[in-house]
């Protein structure tokens, strides 16, 4: 369940237009309730491990500004091959694909900034990654790390691009 958590009417001082409504991508929330369902399939067999997962995130009324998000739709594949007791390596394709702005936040007509515009808050993008995950033997703790980019991206509007990602994460298990 998507909770109507974060504020989306943040304001700030813009040189020349004095205290306005920040646009959509600056607001820190959705403010919309919505459900965020996924369906997730593993397979593993002694040293290799393999799934995938399709997941969503939909916007079900528009916020107490007049709108909502565009909906989001994911689907991720992955492999992995465990390469000793301790050290495994993974790879994994995941596409995207998010729509516009469902209706408009009537306090930001005045700015003619794109940011502002519903109609161009949408895109779709292909992103590869490459993984290492190290279990440290003879504890539940595991280190993770993942370095991806995107191979295709289209956005409908000004949007911040990605060019790549690193992710660092540990676990401990007991």
């Amino acid at each position: 369940i998507l909770l109507p958590t974060a504020e989306v009417d943040k304001q700030d001082v813009i040189p020349g237009r004095g205290t306005t409504r920040l646009p959509y991508p600056m607001q820190l929330g959705a403010g919309s309730w919505g459900i965020s369902p996924s369906l997730t399939y593993l397979a593993q067999i002694p040293d290799w491990s393999w799934g995938g997962q399709l997941s969503a995130r939909i916007y079900l009324a528009n916020n107490d500004e007049g709108y909502h998000l565009g909906n989001s739709w994911k689907a991720t594949a992955w492999a992995g091959r465990r390469l000793n007791e301790w050290l495994s390596l993974s790879a994994r394709l995941t596409g995207s694909t998010w729509g516009n702005i469902s209706g408009r936040d009537a306090n930001l007509l005045p700015l003619p900034v794109p940011t502002a515009d519903p109609k161009r808050r949408g895109g779709s993008r292909l992103d590869g990654s490459l993984g290492l995950n190290l279990q440290i033997p003879g504890t539940g703790a595991r280190i993770g790390l993942e370095v991806g980019a995107p191979l295709w991206q289209d956005l409908d509007g000004p949007q911040l691009g990605s060019e790549w990602w690193t992710i660092l994460g540990s676990q401990f298990a007991f």
